[in-house]
């Protein structure tokens, strides 16, 4: 796990340094972590802030998960006291019905790491404090399924047509919310009862919907994606080319998954090839914001931020 504040952050500050020395009052938390989250796990109940004593909590906190970069952006509700010592308590579950954060298949926090789960920072003198992250647009239904077009998801023989893979299409607006919304992916129909999508089953990813509208990190279709071959990439022709929103971790640098951790992706419940398959022919994609290089037959990361951000918006599809 990393953290922004880090660890120990303005601790250094003495009553001589300088006003703007330490963390500024408006600062949310942000935790990355290396492994992807059990979902319900990302929530206000899984982080303690405290001023002093552990019963002066700073208020409520809204989290935000983005499950493609793995992190969780808790914004701040108020700000923070000007020249106070922090102590933020990350708390590990063990249990399936216990507080604190697992990763998707029920592996608890480790103390060792990288950032302790109890960390301290202290806060600016003065009031001064810059916009929190903001947030990003939504887009359209029709951006969604150009992005499926241009890789070749919604292709004949694929997810298109009369006979489209595993009866989900992504050709249509209408045919997208009938085959996938709301509707249980295939490869993860081993619960008791077939075709009812559920939110949160003692084992992750049982009866995963392929869209669950407003929750990406319960959408199948994105763990897919993110078990590509470049969705992690700017480009496909720049392996190097990637980037993040996020300054926690290694800076402005994208923080890829480990291939361990796709593998467990794979064992534990994303079955079968990604999405989409490593096999059509790259060419020019027109239209997409980011590097040079983008290729068709492949969703690179700034598409893949796109669905989730559409998933997260409730996937509205008129």
């Amino acid at each position: 796990m990393a953290s922004e504040p880090s660890a120990g952050e303005g601790t250094e500050c003495t009553q001589s340094a300088a006003s703007d020395c330490g963390v500024q009052i408006g600062s949310s938390i942000t935790l990355r972590f290396d492994r992807y989250l059990r979902a319900s796990t990302a929530v206000r109940q899984s982080i303690n802030v405290y001023a002093g004593d552990p019963s002066n909590g700073i208020g409520l906190l809204r989290p935000e998960y983005d499950v493609v970069e793995r992190v969780v952006v808790y914004r701040l509700t108020q700000f923070l006291e000007p020249g106070t010592l922090y102590t933020v308590e990350v708390l590990s579950a063990n249990s399936p019905t216990a507080w604190g954060f697992q990763a998707f298949d029920g592996a608890p926090l480790e103390e060792d790491g990288g950032v302790p789960v109890k960390f301290s920072f202290f806060t600016q003198r003065n009031r001064d404090w810059l916009p929190q992250l903001p947030l990003e647009p939504v887009p359209s239904c029709e951006r969604i399924l150009e992005i499926f077009e241009h890789a070749g998801c919604s292709a004949g023989g694929c997810h298109g047509g009369k006979t489209p893979i595993a009866g989900l299409r992504l050709d249509r607006p209408e045919a997208f919310v009938e085959t996938a919304f709301n509707q249980v992916a295939r490869q993860t129909e081993i619960g008791a009862v077939v075709g009812v999508p559920l939110q949160d089953p003692i084992r992750f990813g049982v009866q995963m919907p392929i869209i669950d509208p407003g929750q990406p990190a319960n959408s199948y279709l994105v763990y897919k994606l993110l078990r590509g071959e470049f969705s992690h990439w700017l480009g496909a022709d720049d392996a190097g080319s990637c980037s993040s929103r996020y300054s926690v971790g290694q800076g402005p640098d994208c923080v890829p998954p480990s291939e361990s951790e796709l593998i467990r992706l794979r064992e534990w419940f994303v079955r079968g090839d990604p999405m989409p398959p490593p096999s059509f022919t790259r060419r020019p994609l027109p239209g997409t914001a980011g590097a040079s290089g983008q290729s068709e037959g492949l969703v690179l990361r700034p598409e893949l931020r796109e669905i989730q951000r559409f998933i997260a918006g409730g996937a509205q599809c008129q």
